[in-house]
């Protein structure tokens, strides 16, 4: 392009000046009867060459030489309007997620082909290789998300290290709202408006999210403040952590293991600055399956999770040296245990709701046994006997009776 404008600017110069007329009369005069005889074309041509370039006043030659400077003139100033060109973009092929037809679809990818268009020079994807975006300056993709009624859509655009995203979110609508809906949000992208960056949609990798409240709510984004947001530095999958991962919270609180679709899934460990720790399985971000956990003051449970609660068996000693084996429920006592007391005491039967309701059977370190039912951890209806075998006495509704 440079040496196009080189060209237009120099080559009427060159016609207009002293040297290029002395050097066409010149040869003119030496050739002139030369080409009479052998070229009467020839001789035509040189005649015109000589009436521009002569330096006596023409009517043909300077009209020729006005029009050749003022064309000069025009596309020196109309070239840059031409031959500017629009950055490169490439709009990848939509994602879906939930029952969008084929027609709406295509519809929506159309009217971003369309809207892009508008600043950008917009090619064919190359071929994708590995899941890697393809090199070129900038890429677009659509996230098309129907649930219940309601459409969700996600525009997003990646140059280089930059990352912007829009959403829009529309309850009911038909396409042709939705087709709206997304020149709204290109106009956003492109129209000054300041986006918030977000993570790198692509292949799995290692990198350093922030769990915050954004323009889209609360999600994950490569920016944050650690004073108040949750840190996550491990793998990640479609922005999300998924892998081996650590997550920190500003209080304090510190998870390390593995993650699933954004949230704690396998087995990991837990701590907190109080002293509190667990060990083991989690399921969609709560303690499920199998799990340890200690106290500062040296209290520690061993068993079953459900839901973030004890549930099932477990065994859980306190610092004091009592310990329960047993049934649990939503993090209570419940069911069949054996609670051994500090001072030796031993009981075994029923629970409930974390106390001892129901039949069950206490040993003293005496070896005084008492059999009967229990309420809210009393003796209710008891009946004590001694080692030997004899009646030491009753409860009778919750009152002792001596024998």
């Amino acid at each position: 392009m440079k040496h196009s404008i080189t060209i237009i600017i120099i080559f009427p110069l060159l016609l207009t000046s002293p040297l290029f007329r002395q050097f066409m009369i010149t040869t003119n005069s030496s050739q002139s009867d030369t080409l009479q005889v052998k070229s009467p074309h020839i001789v035509k041509q040189t005649k015109f060459w000589y009436i521009l370039g002569s330096p006596k006043t023409n009517q043909l030659g300077n009209f020729v030489k006005h029009l050749l400077i003022l064309l000069s003139i025009l596309l020196l100033f109309t070239f840059p309007l031409y031959g500017q060109s629009k950055p490169l973009g490439v709009v990848l092929p939509p994602t879906v997620m939930g029952n969008v037809s084929d027609s709406r679809k295509q519809i929506l990818l159309n009217t971003l082909d369309e809207e892009v268009s508008k600043y950008f020079d917009v090619s064919p994807p190359p071929q994708i290789e590995s899941g890697d975006l393809p090199v070129v300056s900038d890429v677009f993709q659509l996230q098309i998300l129907e649930e219940d009624g309601d459409t969700q859509l996600t525009l997003r655009w990646m140059s280089g290290n930059e990352r912007k995203v829009e959403t829009k979110l529309c309850g009911g609508c038909k396409t042709i709202e939705l087709n709206g809906n997304l020149k709204e949000l290109v106009g956003k992208l492109f129209g000054g408006k300041k986006v918030e960056q977000v993570r790198v949609v692509g292949k799995r990798g290692k990198r350093v999210l922030f769990f915050r409240k954004g323009n889209s709510g609360f999600g994950w984004y490569e920016d944050g403040d650690e004073k108040k947001d949750e840190k996550y530095v491990g793998e990640i999958e479609n922005g999300e952590p998924n892998g081996q991962g650590t997550e920190i919270s500003p209080d304090g609180r510190k998870y390390v293991g593995e993650f699933k679709g954004d949230q704690k899934n396998g087995q990991g460990t837990y701590t907190q600055p109080d002293g509190y720790k667990y060990v083991g399985e989690w399921k969609d971000g709560q303690r499920n399956g199998q799990g340890t956990e200690t106290y500062s003051d040296g209290e520690k449970y061993v068993g079953e999770w459900k839901d973030g609660q004890r549930n099932g068996q477990g065994t859980y000693t306190w610092s004091v040296g009592s310990k329960y084996v047993g049934e649990w429920k939503n993090g209570k006592k419940h069911g069949q245990g054996t609670f051994t007391h500090s001072d030796g005491e031993v009981f075994i039967g029923e629970f409930k709701d974390g106390y001892k309701n129901g039949q069950g059977t206490y040993t003293r370190p005496n070896g005084t046994k008492g059999i009967g039912k229990f309420r809210n951890d009393r003796p209710w209806n008891i009946t004590e006997y001694y080692k030997n075998g004899n009646i030491n006495g009753k409860f009778v509704n919750g009152e002792w009776i001596k024998n």
